[in-house]
Order: structure tokens, then C-alpha cells, then sequence
């Protein structure tokens, strides 16, 4: 899968996306997010000290339902490929979890990143 580093279970799990140069860090700065404040928000979160551990790394049943999520949302939008979109839409849907919790305080959700995200994409 693209950009898995917004999944990993370790430390820079969530920054990934902040920092990624695909179509979702793209999508959130045309919503407004300030990706250095997104970037620190997510850091807040974050033990750095912790050897492994992660407060934001999301349980592994998560994980996998956002990436199963992701692969839908391709699928529905009849995109051949799964991207960075795709997973923050993926986030942004179904159950919650951190990384949408987060996305939260910077006023994005769901119906607000599809309608970016055609923007971006030109459709």
C-alpha cells in the first residue's frame, strides 16, 4: 500500500501525512490545516522518550480497518491505485480512532476532505 508510514505502529506514525508530499497532505492544506500545527498537535500525543511505544499508534484490528477502508474508498471513487486520499478519507470515516480524533480539532472531516480532495484531483 502507498504511504503506509500514516499507519505504522511507531513514533512517526501520524506526522507521516503532515509530511508527505501525496494528495492528502495536499487535500488538508487546502481545508486550512496549518501542517506545522497539525505536525505538533500530533507530536503532543507522542512520547519521543518511549523506546518503541506510541500513545497514538492505533490497535492493530484499527490498522487493518482502515486500510480495508481505504482499498473501499478506491474502489468507490473507481481509482486503480490506493493513496494517501484514500487513507484520509478512510480515517475520516467509520469508527473512530486518534488520528481522526486529531484531524478533529483542525475542523476536518469527512464530507470536507471528498469535496477538497475532487479539487485537488482536477475532477
Amino acid at each position: 500500500m502507498t504511504r503506509e508510514i500514516l499507519l505504522h505502529q511507531d513514533r512517526s506514525s501520524f506526522c507521516g501525512l503532515a509530511r508527505a508530499s501525496g494528495v492528502a497532505a495536499e487535500v488538508l492544506r487546502q481545508c486550512g490545516v496549518d501542517m506545522a500545527a497539525l505536525i505538533a498537535a500530533t507530536e503532543q500525543f507522542t512520547d519521543y522518550a518511549a523506546t518503541f511505544a506510541s500513545q497514538l499508534s492505533e490497535p492493530p484490528a484499527t490498522i487493518e480497518r482502515i486500510k480495508r477502508n481505504a482499498h473501499a474508498e478506491a474502489r468507490a471513487l473507481r481509482h486503480n491505485y490506493t493513496g494517501t486520499e484514500h487513507l484520509l478519507l478512510s480515517i475520516l470515516s467509520g469508527d473512530p480512532c486518534r488520528a481522526r480524533e486529531i484531524l478533529g480539532k483542525f475542523n476536518v472531516d469527512y464530507a470536507l476532505a471528498c469535496a477538497t480532495m475532487w479539487k485537488v484531483l482536477g475532477a
